[in-house]
């Protein structure tokens, strides 16, 4: 704890023996490999110790700071296009339409956009799963709107109404381990909340 730079400069120095070491047998050098490996553990953890513990002479891994690199940008700016191509598609229709809930499907597009953006192949699957899931809770979320939430005027009979659809879906969430499922059912979910919300007067 008092000075983990001492130790640490005993493991590399073995560390880079044990590298050049010349091995007769194959069972020698798989036995130098290993043991580098858990050399090279044992620097880590002891730069970990000695970045807590604020040591003089710690090594300096990077001095011109992190630098984050990309090998392709082609998938990022195509996700890019994509959600500028939706985002711009609901402005235009929210334009011609004055729709006065836009903004709120605005949010879901990008969201929705730029959680499958990252998926590769995976993505059209998803999109289909979104799309499936949103049409499901469509007729669920009018029937509460128009037809349920109208006779009730009390804040408990509409925390009723709501419950009846958002507490098994709660459930279905909370339950369920499969990271598919757990998208569907948070889908339709937020999509219920974002079709039924009532109107405060």
């Amino acid at each position: 704890m008092s000075d983990p730079v001492a130790p640490r400069r005993v493991c590399e120095a073995a560390l880079h023996v044990l590298l050049a070491m010349p091995a007769d047998t194959a069972s020698l050098r798989l036995l130098a490999d290993e043991t580098v490996k858990v050399l090279a553990g044992l620097v880590d953890a002891l730069d970990g110790l000695a970045l807590l513990v604020d040591a003089t002479g710690r090594p300096r891994r990077n001095p011109r700071g992190f630098r984050p690199g990309l090998s392709d940008w082609l998938p990022p700016l195509v996700n890019a296009a994509r959600a500028c191509v939706a985002i711009a598609a609901l402005t235009v229709f929210w334009l011609a339409t004055a729709w006065t809930s836009a903004a709120s499907a605005i949010v879901f597009t990008a969201s929705t956009t730029l959680t499958l953006a990252p998926r590769g192949d995976l993505a059209y699957g998803g999109a289909i799963v979104a799309a499936v899931a949103v049409a499901c809770v469509l007729p669920c979320a009018a029937i509460i709107k128009f037809a349920m939430l109208p006779a009730f005027e009390t804040f408990p009979a509409l925390c009723s109404v709501l419950g009846l659809f958002l507490i098994p879906a709660g459930f279905a969430m909370a339950g369920n381990r499969h990271p598919v499922a757990a998208a569907v059912f948070t889908t339709i979910a937020l999509s219920f909340c974002l079709f039924s919300r009532p109107r405060i007067r």
